[in-house]
């Protein structure tokens, strides 16, 4: 019996993990130009369990990947399948906001991404709701996965209390 088992729960494991490939790949390609955030859409700061924190007007909080850099893109390919670049294009700051620390990188494929103090802003497909920080703290893809507060820095530690996301 326990042969049976193993081989039942190895048989879902490779079903999923094939679905999943292919909608990987389908999400990869959807997602290629990133998060659009729409003409006169905000960066906000909202204020949460990390203090204040990025969000964009909707609500989804915003992301940078420590391995990136100016030079380096290093979330690409699968990565950008749950992780979205944010558009820097036609975002409005809101109170909170300082504009000299906004700016923009065109990644390799020309889109605009949205920086903040120097870091490229994700939004994460884990966070299903507004408010929601479930990739704080992640450990993806080569890298940390930090929530950015209003000052730019990156938050690097849970609240107390809370289990943690490595």
């Amino acid at each position: 019996m326990h042969n049976c088992s193993r081989m039942f729960f190895s048989f879902v494991a490779t079903a999923l993990l094939a679905s999943c490939g292919n909608s990987a790949t389908a999400a990869t390609t959807s997602s290629v130009t990133g998060i659009s955030a729409g003409s006169g859409a905000k960066l906000t700061v909202t204020l949460d369990k990390y203090g204040q924190i990025l969000t964009l007007s909707s609500g989804a909080t915003l992301y940078a990947f420590v391995p990136d850099s100016s030079s380096i893109k290093t979330c690409a390919g699968p990565c950008l399948s749950i992780w979205f670049p944010v558009s820097g294009v036609h975002i409005v700051p809101s109170t909170g906001i300082s504009a000299g620390m906004l700016s923009s990188v065109r990644r390799s494929n020309g889109f605009e991404q949205l920086t903040y103090h120097g870091h490229e802003l994700y939004t994460y497909a884990g966070d299903t709701a507004p408010g929601e920080t479930s990739g704080q703290t992640l450990d993806s893809f080569g890298g940390r996965w930090y929530v950015v507060s209003a000052t730019g820095s990156l938050i690097t530690s849970l609240p107390s209390g809370s289990t943690s996301n490595y």
